[in-house]
């Protein structure tokens, strides 16, 4: 089971660097469809809704952030507990992750690091994640670890 949530931590965590390292043409096209999909569904169900196309694409997009980050939290908080280690050292990876996510699109065509990103999304995202396996199994990281 240690074995398997670091493989797993390790490869969630690639593939939120993996996402960073896209130019932004390819990034801001995947999640404009998606964005366009939504905006069409939304409006079916709500026809008179102010809901612009581009206010949804911008939801979405730090949506993700948060969402990827919460999934991470959590995947790292297990692995972390199942090795007993330290609730602080779990967010100093949190916080290692999203800055080097960030620094990684510092070096991609058409994208840029945002500060903003790291504290208002990836940080917050990464928190509620690795709270929320903190809470759910709280006495019984002996059992899983054994």
């Amino acid at each position: 089971m240690k074995k398997a949530s670091l493989i797993l931590s390790i490869v969630l965590t690639l593939a939120v660097f993996f996402f960073s390292a896209q130019s932004g043409e390819a990034s801001g096209s995947m999640s404009f469809s998606l964005a366009e999909t939504c905006h069409s569904v939304w409006l079916n169900w709500f026809p008179d809704s102010l809901l612009t196309l581009e206010s949804l694409h911008v939801i979405l997009r730090k949506g993700a952030h948060v969402f990827l980050f919460f999934v991470l939290g959590l995947s790292w908080m297990l692995t972390f507990r199942l090795r007993q280690l330290p609730f602080y050292s779990v967010l100093i990876i949190g916080l290692v992750i999203a800055l080097i996510e960030e620094g990684i699109q510092w070096l991609v065509p058409e994208r840029g690091p945002s500060l903003v990103d790291v504290f208002v999304y990836n940080l917050p995202g990464y928190i509620l994640g690795s709270g929320l396996m903190f809470l759910l199994f709280r006495g019984k990281y002996k059992n899983i670890a054994s």
